[in-house]
């Protein structure tokens, strides 16, 4: 039902807007499947963690499973690493543990999202970071995520 609802709109939105972006909860409840359907697009944000690899693995699982089934396209194109704390070990080794699995490393993006105070501080103050603080490493690495994703045509 919400796929119909939403591809039935889906023609006006694009006619509105020149990208439309949908952040969903990390499931693939009924309500993230319908919208994931319509998507032109799917990049998979990780934070850095087993848990989340083990996320990965189980979403692409999923996901590969039910575009078979209705014979539609697999859209999952990108991988993007998020929290990202270059000082912590636990950082590197997860960015490095990821770009190392050779059924995933093609889609991981160069760029990853930096975590830092800064970051922090505009989520209590709700004020996107290119309002917030354009000096930071955390504005950097999003400006730099940025690029990539315009080198890739995904925007």
């Amino acid at each position: 039902i919400i796929y119909k609802k939403i591809n039935a709109e889906r023609y006006w939105l694009e006619s509105q807007y020149d990208y439309i972006v949908v952040d969903t909860a990390p499931s693939l409840g009924i309500i993230t499947q319908n919208l994931l359907y319509i998507c032109d697009e799917i990049l998979v944000i990780s934070d850095c963690g087993k848990n989340s690899y083990k996320g990965i693995k189980t979403l692409m699982k999923e996901w590969d499973g039910a575009t078979k089934d209705l014979e539609i396209p697999n859209q999952i194109n990108g991988i993007i690493i998020n929290k990202v704390e270059k000082t912590k070990n636990v950082s590197r080794g997860y960015e490095d543990f990821l770009r190392g699995k050779q059924d995933i490393s093609h889609l991981i993006y160069n760029n990853t999202i930096s975590y830092n105070v800064k970051l922090q501080e505009t989520e209590v103050a709700c004020t996107p970071i290119d309002f917030y603080d354009t000096e930071n490493k955390g504005y950097e690495s999003f400006l730099a995520l940025m690029h990539e994703m315009e080198d890739k045509e995904v925007i």
